[in-house]
């Protein structure tokens, strides 16, 4: 996995094609229960390819899926993990948008109070690990930046 997070940095977008083979084994990978790496890992994948200019179909088709990548994520019990959640929900909503426009697509609008609800839930905790504070606060920068007309 570790190498697909090489390959991930290097290609971006060019790896859209082949979202949906690794989608599997990204959801094997969150139910890791023998370390972190593995979570770590595939999180960032995920991170770097919603970050590509690509075409964002094979996102798009599997956002709930991907929701519930992330979920996972937020409502882990180590805070590294909570933090790369974060840092991925805050990339995935940039995916959701529609076209040219700079807003979640009308299509996608389901996903918006979840995220919004879990990435809240995280900022508004006083007794929090400080990574997950600050990304907690971008993540919900950026939601509220894609989002705003859904909130």
């Amino acid at each position: 996995m570790h190498a697909l997070a090489q390959l991930a940095h290097t290609l971006h977008s060019k790896l859209d094609n082949y979202f949906n083979k690794m989608l599997p084994e990204f959801e094997k990978a969150m139910d890791e229960t023998q370390g972190y790496d593995l979570i770590l890992d595939t999180l960032l994948i995920l991170r770097r390819v919603f970050r590509g200019n690509g075409i964002y179909q094979s996102f798009q088709e599997n956002h709930q899926r991907i929701l519930q990548l992330i979920s996972k994520a937020l409502n882990h019990e180590y805070s590294k993990v909570v933090s790369e959640g974060l840092r991925v929900a805050g990339s995935f909503v940039y995916v959701l948008r529609s076209g040219d426009s700079s807003v979640i697509s009308p299509t996608f609008q389901q996903v918006v109070q979840p995220l919004y609800s879990q990435i809240k839930e995280k900022l508004v905790k006083t007794d929090i690990d400080q990574e997950v504070k600050q990304c907690s606060i971008i993540a919900m920068a950026n939601l509220v930046t894609v989002c705003h007309k859904s909130l």
